[in-house]
């Protein structure tokens, strides 16, 4: 922890700082003292498949076998299409669908207020009070769950109005 706190930026959100994983299976994981932890925030949704399925495994270990990695911004590649015309397939409605990958939510965020500027011509991007959605520029933008995560960066994005999230 103390190496940790030496090399990773104080920028960088740590929920739990004093956890330190060392592995996981099914939907628990564990720290390096041997506390096993249910992880009822899914790794904040990025392990929604949960810790070391033996099936999982055997899919990484193949494509890593077969390819590590394809940045589909620079080259076509097969498996990323599959899946975009899946997503396409199932996704409802009639307008012309596309897909677009990132490497986040903060991504997919700042790609949404960016479409969303594109298409209506309008600035202004509505953001519910204590929300989080991510720390890129864009998603830092629009987050409030905690005033520290944008102290010391400078202004956000220009109109940004918040608005109280609606109770029923």
């Amino acid at each position: 922890l103390a190496r940790a706190r030496e090399v990773i930026s104080p920028a960088t959100r740590i929920a739990f700082p004093d956890v330190v994983v060392s592995g996981g299976r099914g939907a628990y994981f564990w720290d390096q003292g041997g506390r096993r932890f249910l992880d009822l925030h899914a790794m904040a949704a990025i392990m929604n498949i949960g810790y070391s399925h033996p099936r999982h495994v055997a899919a990484i270990v193949e494509q890593a076998q077969r390819l590590v990695h394809c940045n589909p911004a620079y080259t076509v590649h097969e498996t990323p299409v599959r899946l975009a015309a899946r997503l396409v397939e199932v996704t409802p409605g009639t307008f012309g669908k596309r897909v677009a990958f990132g490497c986040s939510g903060s991504d997919a965020i700042d790609g949404a207020i960016k479409l969303a500027r594109a298409a209506t011509g309008r600035g202004c991007v509505l953001a519910f009070e204590g929300a989080y959605h991510g720390n890129t520029y864009g998603a830092l933008s629009v987050s409030s769950a905690s005033p520290a995560m944008s102290d010391g960066f400078g202004p956000v994005l220009p109109d940004v109005v918040r608005m109280e999230f609606p109770r029923l």
